[in-house]
């Protein structure tokens, strides 16, 4: 499964790429520019063919990630040996806004195959609602046993900024109780002071269970200490604060209920094998829904807009030295969106490839040499000056660019590596 994962990847990449790419060469074809290479991705090439009679020729190379369009008139792009081309059929030989459109194809074509999957994955496959509130409860549990039954709800406790400040990087969404105490193997020691609550990070349709959810801390000399990874824990008791739901009213009550909760810790005491708690019998509801078309559609340019949004300001705040430990590579983007794959299904596995496509898009409009971005810009100076940007300076500058995104390609590679363990 592992190596269909890899191969699914490079290809749902490549798509990306290849589209891409073909905005630039769909574009410089339709003007008439002389394109001497189609390539599929970087270094050395394995497959370099054209048709017969054609001029341009496609490439795979060995590094999937990434591709080019050369066309005759870019920087390093001559004229080949024996062939004649005129200087009309050059990228500098075409108008000003000619050359626009050739250098802002690709993205505009990445940000059309983000509408795509979006409303693919709005059209094609139901959206699973995950209520976080609600809850279908087992019998024979410890929470049906407690007098908790379907539908109740968890009642959040509000915390003041002091105890948001103490509890912050707990991993925790929402707090169920303050006042819990686990107790250790050791009768003879006092219960340490506990804090219990839910992190809704990980939920998926595959995972509904509330026992993947529930965090609960142990005050250990003055640090809040995980029990799953705290040795000789017996149990921990603590209140399940609940609105119960009147199915003759179909409302919940306004009072809450504290229902005590008592959970056994399963393998606390280093044994080998991984920490747990006792099933607790309660299940998050999850509710299937089937998009009509123009819910799809509304859906779709919402996520369009949602996920550029997102984007951007992620974009902004790099350049203030923000969000650099979220930056990731190709590794990390496997790793995402096969988990993606594995929980919530292809419908958000397509949703997540509209996002990375609108994230390819954005980033290639950044005008750093080597982007798309940077071309753009040159345009636009020649187009308001009226004088060519000279060819050495474009030179200089886009090798300058090359390197600098190559080095920092490697460093988020190996940054990504590096988190893997």
């Amino acid at each position: 499964m592992t190596i269909l994962y890899i191969i699914l990847f490079i290809l749902s990449f490549s798509v990306l790429i290849v589209v891409h790419e073909l905005g630039h060469l769909s574009a410089a074809k339709i003007f008439k520019v002389f394109c001497f290479d189609f390539s599929i991705g970087f270094g050395p090439s394995f497959v370099h063919k054209k048709r017969k009679n054609g001029e341009t020729y496609f490439s795979l190379r060995v590094i999937p990630f990434g591709g080019y369009v050369s066309m005759y008139g870019e920087e390093g792009e001559n004229e080949i040996e024996g062939v004649e081309i005129p200087k009309e059929r050059s990228i500098e030989g075409v108008a000003k806004w000619k050359k626009f459109i050739i250098m802002s194809a690709g993205v505009i074509m990445n940000m059309i195959l983000a509408l795509i999957l979006f409303y693919s994955s709005a059209q094609f496959f139901p959206s699973q609602m995950i209520y976080i509130d609600s809850f279908e409860v087992t019998q024979d549990t410890p929470a049906y046993a407690s007098g908790i039954r379907d539908n109740d709800v968890l009642s959040y406790i509000d915390l003041s900024e002091e105890q948001q400040k103490e509890y912050e990087g707990l991993g925790i969404s929402y707090f169920i109780d303050l006042d819990a105490k686990v107790f250790t193997t050791d009768n003879n020691i006092e219960p340490k002071p506990a804090i219990v609550g839910i992190s809704t990070s990980n939920i998926s349709p595959k995972n509904l269970d509330l026992n993947n959810f529930i965090k609960v801390y142990a005050n250990v000399d003055n640090q809040y200490t995980d029990i799953l990874n705290y040795q000789n824990i017996d149990y921990v008791e603590f209140k399940m604060p609940i609105h119960h739901y009147d199915e003759n009213k179909n409302t919940y009550d306004e009072e809450v209920d504290f229902i005590d909760i008592k959970l056994d810790v399963i393998n606390a005491s280093n044994d080998g094998e991984t920490s747990h708690l006792t099933p607790l019998g309660m299940s998050f509801r999850m509710y299937t829904h089937h998009n009509s078309y123009s819910e799809a559609v509304v859906k779709t340019f919402k996520d369009f807009g949602d996920s550029s949004s997102l984007i951007f300001r992620s974009v902004i705040n790099l350049f203030m030295g923000k969000g650099w430990e979220d930056v990731g590579g190709p590794v990390a983007i496997y790793g995402a969106t096969t988990s993606i794959l594995q929980d919530y299904g292809v419908g958000q596995f397509l949703y997540i490839w509209g996002v990375i496509s609108v994230n390819l898009a954005i980033i290639n409009l950044l005008p750093f040499p080597g982007l798309d971005g940077w071309h753009l810009l040159v345009v636009l100076i020649e187009g308001i000056s009226r004088k060519k940007v000279p060819n050495k300076v474009k030179n200089i500058v886009s090798t300058i660019g090359l390197i600098l995104l190559f080095g920092l390609m490697i460093v988020i590679l190996l940054k990504d590596i590096v988190g893997l363990f």
